[in-house]
């Protein structure tokens, strides 16, 4: 892993900065930073598009930093919004739902994938990107101390759609890879998708919606 974070986080938004004007303090508690989970792609020089963020609840963390409590469910946070977090950028932990997830005992996920693109790259990549993401946990759930048949996925608008298309595609375990990433299943325990699209027809470059956005 790049980097283990133990500081408090500076000041990256309007919630923080209240919460300290009314002297709160939102501590970090165990974050691994950039983690990469599948090889990374070339297309966009200012996101790594196959980085994820691991944040831990108050008090857990990984098995290799002493952690030996009971495996914890874990939750992958897809943004919406067409959105990847810049290189180096810290991982956010001001969000109301990393917040809300942590609070309740939950391992949170924040991974980058290759962004919906429609002049350029199909809207499955991401699928893809994030599929890998939940294997690749699963696969090393062990040393992070994951629940491997709790992995969930939870996503707003264009989020929330490649979560349902993660949940309701092919599976991508494919035992004859040959890694142990590959040989784990792609689906997830459960999904929460909000404000999302449920129509792939709305991804055709035809639809009149997508070319408002995409003239």
């Amino acid at each position: 892993f790049r980097r283990v974070l133990f500081r408090s986080h500076a000041v990256t938004s309007l919630t923080t900065l209240a919460a300290l004007l009314l002297g709160w303090w939102i501590p970090q508690g165990v974050v691994l930073d950039d983690i990469q989970y599948a090889g990374k792609p070339l297309s966009d020089p200012d996101h790594d598009q196959t980085i994820m963020d691991v944040i831990y609840p108050l008090g857990t963390g990984p098995r290799w930093l002493g952690h030996l409590e009971d495996r914890r469910p874990v939750v992958l946070l897809l943004r919406g919004g067409n959105q990847n977090k810049p290189v180096e950028a810290p991982a956010n932990l001001v969000s109301p739902d990393v917040l809300e997830l942590r609070a309740r005992g939950y391992v949170v996920v924040d991974p980058n994938f290759r962004e919906l693109d429609l002049g350029h790259e199909p809207y499955e990549w991401a699928m893809d990107d994030v599929a890998r993401c939940v294997q690749y946990l699963r696969a090393h759930s062990l040393a992070l101390n994951l629940d491997p048949e709790r992995v969930i996925l939870a996503g707003r608008s264009g989020g929330g759609y490649i979560a349902l298309g993660v949940a309701l595609t092919e599976d991508r375990r494919d035992p004859r890879a040959g890694d142990a990433v590959s040989a784990q299943s792609s689906r997830p325990y459960a999904v929460f998708a909000r404000s999302t699209v449920t129509d792939p027809a709305c991804f055709s470059l035809a639809s009149p919606s997508v070319q408002s956005y995409f003239p």
